[in-house]
């Protein structure tokens, strides 16, 4: 999965320019890690297919960062490409379509 993300996150520098990892990829991050549950609540449950998803949208998160125009939701472009992937995309395509989703150019893939 890492080589169709370095050949599209290639793709997308050269589509887009010299790009940066947003503050709000930063923001999501430590927002995440932040969380914790009320002191008289339960911790939240998580089934295999969530910490999987996770793990998966994490990696494209390490692959695509630096890649992806300033001020792109780097979570939701991995969040929407490992949920094409799973409802059957190939990862190329299933990249594609949310870069067209969110309006990342394309051109010179």
């Amino acid at each position: 999965m890492r080589i169709i993300f370095c050949g599209l996150s290639l793709a997308l520098l050269a589509a887009c320019g010299d790009a940066t990892t947003s503050n709000a990829a930063n923001d999501s991050i430590a927002n995440m890690t932040a969380a914790e549950p009320a002191a008289n609540s339960a911790a939240p449950s998580y089934s295999d297919a969530d910490l999987r998803r996770a793990d998966e949208i994490s990696e494209c998160v390490q692959d695509v960062a630096l890649e992806l125009p300033t001020g792109t939701d780097v979570y939701g472009f991995c969040g929407c490409a490992v949920d094409n992937m799973t409802g059957g995309r190939g990862e190329r395509q299933a990249m594609e379509a949310c870069a067209t989703r969110m309006g990342i150019s394309t051109n010179g893939m």
